[in-house]
Order: structure tokens, then sequence, then C-alpha cells
């Protein structure tokens, strides 16, 4: 697919992984757990918490530089392994229906919040 949707989820349905660039987090991280719900695996550059969404070797690939060397030896582990999509991608599912719930998301702005308190 090339081009523009307003409707990432057809996309990211027929997708095996998506890829995070991204420089800064975004708390949460929607993009990357709308791709883990759809089963797919992640490779992301570690900021933020991006690591309590994407564990290494589990659902994807923890990217610790911002080199291009970095993410390609990432593409080419994935490629190369086609047997750690299918484990990645159950880990991915798993974690948005047991973990990153809404539920829990409401739990970890609270704690967060409190804090200033």
């Amino acid at each position: 697919f090339l081009g523009v949707t307003n409707d990432m989820a057809e996309v990211l349905v027929e997708s095996k992984c998506f890829v995070s660039t991204m420089d800064l987090e975004n708390f949460p991280s929607q993009a990357i757990n709308e791709a883990m719900a759809a089963g797919n695996a992640i490779i992301a550059r570690n900021v933020g918490q991006t690591s309590y969404f994407v564990n290494h070797m589990k659902n994807g690939l923890l990217l610790n530089s911002d080199s291009a060397e970095e993410l390609a030896e990432a593409l080419k582990y994935y490629i190369n392994h086609p047997e750690s999509h299918e484990p990645m991608a159950k880990e991915s599912i798993r974690l948005t229906r047991e973990v990153h719930t809404p539920e829990n998301f409401i739990k970890d702005i609270d704690k967060f919040w409190s804090r200033f308190e």
C-alpha cells in the first residue's frame, strides 16, 4: 500500500512489522499499541517508555541508538528469521489484551499524576 488513509487499522491488519523511529515518546505510544493489537512485531527506538510496550526479542526489537546501521541490522534480523514473526505477533496481541488495557492505562495515569499532589 502506498498512499493516504484515515483508517490505519486496514493497513496494520495486513502488515507484519511496524517500525517506529520516533525521537521522543508520545506517552503512551498509540501507534505502537495499535500496531501490536493488529499482531505486528515492533522494531522501535528505545526512547521514553517504548520498552514498556516492546520487550526485546519477545514482541519485537528495541534499537538502542539512532543509527541507520542498527535499524538495518534489526530489519535484516527480522527478515532473516521469519519463524520469529508468529511468536512476536502473539505476544504483541497478548500484551494489548492483558497489559495495555484501558483499566491499566487509567491506573498508570493516576499513578503518574499522584506524584504531583
